[in-house]
């Protein structure tokens, strides 16, 4: 496999391969149901990608988008990634994540507690799906030696916070727990 193809725009090449007749989505927007495959789906994105590259997105860049939540917004979405772009929607959507959070603790208080556990820098088995060796080894070493903790977080640190806001934190609603070893603080280069 390809670099390319460990690209987020193609997490669903199995899927694809394996059944690609069946119902990826069903959009409902505008009050009428579509249906999408994943053969489907796996078009479109790949003409997104194509149209993108032909209009001079080049790997890394950022590329804007203005979609509904309907089936556009995934053929864009993953299309953008498979060019090399970044999609300022991922962006987007942690900065509305965050934001729901505390409209839905507020909403919910006080039967429900509402918060949000947001993870960065992970490493583990989803990530080796996504990365060729060379690439994963790097984030391994930029976890070692630029974030302030050390080391990178693997899905059981992210099991255990969410354990403890369950069964532990009984007086929290409305955060936004960030966990990224301290990557949003920046390189501990820069602080030695």
């Amino acid at each position: 496999m390809d670099n390319r193809r460990r690209n987020l725009g193609f997490f669903f090449d199995a899927a694809v391969r394996r059944l690609p007749d069946k119902v990826a989505i069903i959009d409902l927007f505008g009050g009428r149901e579509r249906c999408s495959t994943y053969r489907q789906l796996d078009e479109r994105m790949n003409r997104v990608a194509g149209m993108l590259a032909r209009l001079g997105v080049r790997p890394g860049e950022r590329v804007a988008m203005l979609v509904g939540n309907r089936t556009e917004f995934v053929e864009f979405f993953f299309g953008a990634m498979r060019a090399g772009g970044s999609s300022m929607a991922y962006t987007a959507s942690k900065a509305a994540l965050n934001n729901l959070t505390l409209s839905m603790a507020r909403l919910l208080a006080p039967e429900v507690r509402v918060n949000a556990l947001c993870p960065g820098g992970m490493l583990g088995h989803w990530t080796r799906q996504i990365l060729n060796e060379e690439q994963y080894q790097e984030r391994v070493h930029r976890a070692k030696t630029e974030f302030p903790l050390g080391k990178g977080i693997w899905p059981i640190d992210v099991a255990r916070a969410a354990l403890f806001l369950v069964e532990v934190a009984t007086v929290m609603t409305g955060e936004c727990i960030r966990m990224d070893c301290g990557q949003h603080l920046g390189e501990t280069s820069a602080r030695h």
